[in-house]
């Protein structure tokens, strides 16, 4: 096998090098790395490259091969199944967790039959690949078991994952304590507080209690959580739809045609990396993904919603990624070749109060190519509707501020039934480097 030799500064190092006692993180040319010290014998072993092997068929790590790389002193490199989209677990919907921490749970009971453990129980070395599927990232947390260490660790992951996870289902009011705990851990002290329960704390630190039957009563407790989830504006907006995609549907006279237009633009388009903004239940990300996507950010807000798209990707799988958090008002760090926004703008400029000049700016930092989009001509709906829509509500201004960030801006006019809400389809491709100067300013300061 021919040997790649790398050099330690061509690579970007992951997080805290001296932390880490027997592997070291790195990023190169898109794709992650785990760099093995020679002074851990565990990770230089023939029976370390089984183990691995076991554990990705089991589907508790992802794809992890040794490779022909060379880098420094370091003994083995490791290459790990990069995804295009990284999502961290915080930014996940709750159901999510609850399959993470059952992972990890289930990641200790199978190294204790190898008389192994893991030295680390925090969330942030989890991942999302394959259908939002959680994954263990860390190999190099993998050690020889002592009950020490396994207590150690079981408590940190108590504090990163299964506080958090008893916190919000206690109340969908407490969620936003519940997803700080995910990032930074919940204190015995807070979580007593908040719940009047230390139970689990108490089993963990009592001798009596094996690693075996520790992790199998936190299992248990953890298969009974039941999410409540309070009455949401956007957890109902598909209720009455069919969860059924037909993404080969062509449009007819008379019908809703918006799904069918949509998926001509798509497949026109042709996405490799597809961000939907605002993905409520995730329909349209599951249009593109059938369509051919390899990669789908699903992004939306709503904890109902998002509770749904999950839900639904249990049923089918497909190759989607979960974000829960709204839109990004600095510039999207993922974008993908194409982002999609769908019934969104009107919200953004009425409910918002963002002009068309910030939305423009907004949805295309989240693309490098393409983008999808709509203008609803009467503007809200409902109770909602304006009695006279605004003169800076129009599809000339919006068009033209998306003209700023894209050179090739199309309006897509389709019939609609009488009984539905006219759309218009916006099709941008061609981004722009640099966006055209308006003779405002920057976007993020008052103009001179």
């Amino acid at each position: 096998m021919h040997v790649i030799d790398i050099k330690p500064g061509d690579v970007s190092w992951v997080g805290y090098k001296f932390l880490d006692a027997n592997t070291h993180s790195f990023l190169y040319k898109g794709q992650y790395y785990k760099a093995v010290l020679p002074t851990s014998s565990i990770h230089n072993s023939e029976k370390f490259d089984i183990l691995l092997s076991r554990m990705t068929e089991r589907g508790f790590i992802p794809k992890t091969q040794k490779t022909s790389i060379k880098i420094g002193d370091y003994a083995s490199v490791y290459h790990q199944k990069t995804n295009f989209f990284s999502v961290a677990l915080q930014e996940q919907p709750f159901e999510s967790v609850r399959q993470s921490a059952r992972l990890v749970l289930n990641i200790f009971l199978y190294l204790l039959t190898h008389n192994l453990t893991l030295f680390d129980g925090h969330t942030h070395n989890i991942i999302f690949q394959e259908n939002n599927k959680p994954l263990w990232c860390d190999i190099g947390s993998i050690v020889p078991y002592n009950e020490d260490i396994f207590r150690s660790s079981f408590i940190q992951f108590i504090k990163y994952f299964i506080y958090p996870i008893l916190i919000r289902e206690k109340s969908p009011y407490l969620e936003p304590v519940a997803r700080l705990g995910l990032n930074q851990g919940i204190s015995h002290e807070l979580f007593h507080i908040l719940t009047d329960n230390l139970d689990l704390l108490k089993l963990v630190t009592d001798s009596n209690y094996t690693a075996q039957n520790i992790c199998n009563a936190t299992l248990e407790r953890i298969n009974l959580v039941d999410f409540k989830y309070h009455k949401t504006d956007w957890g109902g907006y598909y209720d009455n739809v069919s969860d059924e995609i037909d993404e080969y549907k062509k449009p007819a006279p008379g019908k809703d045609n918006r799904e069918a237009v949509i998926a001509s633009m798509l497949k026109a388009v042709r996405p490799k990396y597809l961000v939907d903004i605002g993905a409520n239940a995730g329909r349209y990300s599951r249009l593109a993904a059938k369509l051919g996507a390899r990669e789908v950010l699903s992004i939306e807000p709503d904890d109902v919603a998002m509770a749904k798209n999950w839900f639904t990707l249990q049923r089918e799988a497909l190759p989607i990624t979960l974000l829960q958090q709204g839109v990004s008002l600095t510039p999207f760090k993922q974008p993908g070749d194409t982002a999609i926004a769908l019934a969104l703008t009107h919200h953004l400029f009425f409910t918002e109060k963002m002009p068309f000049r910030l939305i423009a700016s907004c949805l295309a930092s989240y693309t490098t190519r393409h983008l999808i989009t709509e203008f609803m001509p009467h503007g809200m709906l409902g109770k909602d509707k304006p009695v006279e829509l605004p003169r800076d509500y129009s599809l000339e201004i919006f068009a033209k501020q998306l003209e700023r960030h894209f050179a090739s801006v199309e309006v897509i006019e389709y019939p609609f039934p009488v009984e539905s809400s006219p759309r218009v389809l916006i099709v941008c491709n061609e981004k722009r480097a640099i966006p055209l100067d308006d003779g405002q300013g920057n976007l993020n300061r008052a103009p001179a």
